[in-house]
Formats: C-alpha cells, structure tokens, sequence
C-alpha cells in the first residue's frame, strides 16, 4: 500500500500567559537566571520546550512515531523496526563504531514568538528555616516574563492518506487535535518552577490553514504563496470546534481567601514596560493596555500593580507547618515531606519534582498602607542609629489559592494518602484559623487570612464553619482522590 502528500495543513496558535514565566538561557548577566531571549531582545517560547511537554501526551512509541527520536546501536533501548522512515549513520567514538538510528519528527512544532507589549521582572528565591531565618548561601535572583503576555506559535503536518482512505481522519490529525484540546485546558505549565506555579498558559485562539493537493492546481499556486506570519483568508478560526482536554491526574483545590491582617512580600524592582517593534509584530493584540510600573514599593506586585503571593510562599508555608505538625503527631518520617514537595540535593545527587502545585495568588481590592519603623536597642530602650525606615503593606484584600495534587503511576500517596490528608486538612483549617500566616513580620501579626469558601475537585463548594470542618474537608478530598485514581486507571 502506497502513501502519498495529500495535504499540507497548519495550526495557528495563539497562547496567553496566566502566570509568570521563567525559561532559563543559561546565561546570568542581568539576573543568576536569566530568561531566554531572541536576538532582539525579546522572551520567547523554544520549540523544543513546547515539543517535551506534547510528548507527555502520548505513551512512549507514539511519541517517538509523532516527534521522532535518536538512537545508537548497542544501548539497551527498545528496537522500534515497524517505524517508518528510519535513517542510520555509522560514526567513530573512542576508537569504536557506532550506528545511529533516528527518525524524523511528523509533527513540526515552531517557537512561541511574542504578540504585542511584555513586561520583565526579577524575583528573588531563599530557602528559610523552621524560624523563616535565611539559610546561608542560599539567595538567588532570577527573571521572569509577566503575567498577561502573548504568543503565537504553529504545528504544521503533512497528512499522507493511504489510497481507497481519502476520506478517514489521519492518526496524525488526530493526535494533532488532542494538542490543541491540551492547549486550550489551561493546564499546561512550560519552563521552570512548574510547581510553584510559574508558567501557566493557555490557548485563546486558534486557527487553521488547509492546502488540499489532490484537488487542483490552483491549490499548490496558493500553498506557494502562503505566508505562514501574515494575517491571509487562508486562516479560519476553529477555536470553538476545539473541546477541552480533560485532565484527570491532577486533584484540584480552590480555597477563596480574605485577609485578616496586612500582608508583606518583599517586592523586586520591575523593569521599565518593553514592547516588541513594529515591524517585528504578526498581529496587534486587542487586550494590549497600558500598566503604570517602576514606584518604589515593599510589597510585591506584578505588572498590573496588584499584590501577590508567589506559588513558592505558599509552598514553603505549607511544607513548614506539615512538618510541624507531623513532629508534634510523633511521625518521624521525614522522607515523607520529600516526596511530597520535592528535593534536590546536588551532593547525594537526588532530585524529585513535587506531588504538589501552588498557584500564584493575585490579591484584589486591596488598600495599601505605609507605616514609619525604627529598631530599638534592647538594652538602653534608645533607637537605634540608622535604623529608621518605611514599610508599605497591603490589607483588606481577597484571592484564590489553587493547589494541584498531582498523580504518579508510583505514587507514595498510595501507601500514605492517609496521613498526607490529615496533615493537609489540619493545614488547611490552621490557615482559616490564623496558626499559618504567610509572608514576613508575622511576629507581628502579619500574613493571615481566613478560608470563605473551598471546593475541592468537582465537590460542591463550602464555608468553612468551626473546627468540625475539618473532618468534611479530610472525607471529600478521601473521595476526590478516589474518583482520581479510579477516572486515571480507567
């Protein structure tokens, strides 16, 4: 049976970032981390960050049917004979001679080029003590595009047809398809510190180009003169065709939050407003609009100037008080923290990536207050030289904390779900009740807020009412958790 190039089809994808992004190029000139740039300047999205998270998608031979792969003759890897348009080189290493297998990738996958204005920032990132006392070397800085950026990339196929099918769905177009449904989700996280919620994005708009060469001539005329970057009446939108994917290896936490006191994260200067050139732009976003940035402040902000809890805090708060909790219930398991929040230790060369995803935490209607401080010498009760200063803080604000308890096929939860729900429902009521606080000062009574609402999975939501919620909050995430394992096996 022969295969001939039917079509030649393209997807236009234009993705919104929901949470700030950090991409690291390797270099640390500006920052210890900085974002990855195009010749321009520019941040952008590489294809092969985008690639490694459509692999996931797929079990392994069809990822390596679909995105192609590398292999040399005399490791122990899996032979893959039935796949087409495997080529082989032979090469010399070390006096020996090796043959390399590959195989193409069907699916082409183009960068994430951005779509209009784009702010940059610097973060900072420390590991704390039980004590929220910096522990020594371990202050880095790092740079981050802001929430709100555009992008634009492309997925091209040629869909080859077998003869007496022309009119069946390719396998390839489908696998094509459940990208765009993953995209269009909202839970694709790209770059680093996933976890923590950094890189959050989601398809807005899609579109589709579609050259039929079994048609006529006139067809391939048209395919010559596309152009992939310009707006064309060859692109129709299909944004609404597109369902979403359903994710069932994640158990999804909302928690609404009031503040009860102010709140205080120290604040990273933000950079002054970048903007892509003119000639350099595919499309001028809609949703571009002007952000005052730059005054000096000591609560954190992103670009839109609203107060945030960075997804890091909140897991440092929570893996914190876990533990706590677990040393006063007299559970000496300390590899249990680790394998739930992650670990990385370069010495011993061990490193997991966390069971558990923190979002970022956009406060709104909040009400800024400054304050004047000095430090007192505790033993003449005099101020001390030098010691005066300014703090602004935020209160009176509301927001949503977004927790993902994600699921492995090795799961320790399957031996220990028990004691992690405890734990997490005994945390989650210490936070509503003001045991947990969050952020600096809060010796001071800083950082605390109460839970109006929590919904957990696809529970109905629910107010939190004394400390008889907390059995309701351990039963339905138990049965969450359940529905997750039974949906993800299925």
């Amino acid at each position: 049976m022969t295969r001939t190039p039917c079509k030649k089809i393209y997807y236009r994808v234009e993705l919104l970032l929901e949470s700030p992004l950090t991409i690291g190029s390797g270099r640390d000139i500006a920052t210890d981390q900085d974002i990855i740039k195009n010749r321009n300047g520019e941040p952008y999205i590489p294809a092969t960050a985008l690639t490694g998270i459509y692999r996931t998608l797929f079990e392994e031979r069809k990822a390596k049917q679909y995105f192609g792969y590398v292999k040399i003759e005399g490791e122990s890897q899996e032979e893959e004979k039935d796949l087409q348009k495997e080529t082989e080189t032979v090469f010399q290493k070390d006096g020996n001679e090796f043959t390399r297998k590959c195989k193409n990738s069907e699916i082409i996958v183009y960068d994430g080029s951005l779509l209009g204005e784009f702010y940059l920032s610097q973060r900072d990132g420390v590991a704390l003590d039980g004590w929220k006392t910096a522990k020594k070397g371990s202050k880095f800085n790092f740079e981050i595009l802001e929430t709100n950026a555009r992008f634009i990339t492309f997925l091209e196929i040629t869909e080859k047809v077998p003869e007496g099918e022309e009119n069946g769905k390719s396998e390839l177009k489908t696998a094509v398809e459940r990208i765009l449904r993953f995209l269009r989700s909202g839970t694709i996280h790209l770059g680093a510190r996933t976890t923590r919620g950094y890189g959050k994005v989601k398809a807005e708009h899609i579109w589709k180009a579609e050259f039929d060469f079994s048609e006529t001539e006139e067809v391939m005329k048209r395919w010559l003169d596309f152009n992939l970057y310009a707006n064309t009446s060859e692109w129709n939108e299909i944004t609404e065709k597109i369902t979403n994917f359903s994710q069932k290896s994640f158990l999804r936490i909302s928690l609404e939050l009031k503040q009860k006191s102010g709140i205080f994260i120290r604040k990273y200067a933000t950079d002054k407003k970048m903007e892509v050139p003119e000639e350099q732009k595919m499309e001028k976003s809609n949703l571009s609009k002007e952000i005052q940035v730059g005054s000096e402040q000591l609560t954190l902000h992103d670009a839109n100037r609203s107060p945030v809890i960075p997804g890091s805090s909140w897991a440092g708060a929570f893996r914190h008080h876990l533990k706590r909790l677990m040393e006063e219930g007299d559970i000496y398991e300390s590899q249990l923290i680790e394998q739930w929040f992650g670990i990385v230790n370069k010495k011993k060369k061990i490193s997991k990536k966390s069971l558990i995803v923190f979002h970022e935490t956009v406060l709104r209607g909040t009400k800024e207050k400054t304050i004047t401080r000095n430090a007192i010498d505790r033993f003449s009760g005099a101020v001390v030289d030098g010691a005066l200063f300014k703090e602004k803080f935020c209160i009176d604000g509301h927001g949503n904390l977004e927790i993902l308890i994600r699921k492995e096929k090795e799961s320790i939860l399957k031996e220990k779900e028990n004691i992690f729900f405890q734990l997490l429902s005994a945390t989650i009521m210490d936070l509503h009740n003001g045991i947990l606080a969050i952020g600096g000062v809060t010796a001071s009574g800083r950082g605390l807020f109460e839970v109006e609402s929590i919904t957990i999975g696809k529970a109905e939501a629910f107010m939190i009412e004394g400390d008889s919620s907390y059995q309701k909050v351990y039963q339905i995430l138990q049965e969450e958790w359940k529905k997750i394992l039974v949906d993800s096996e299925g």
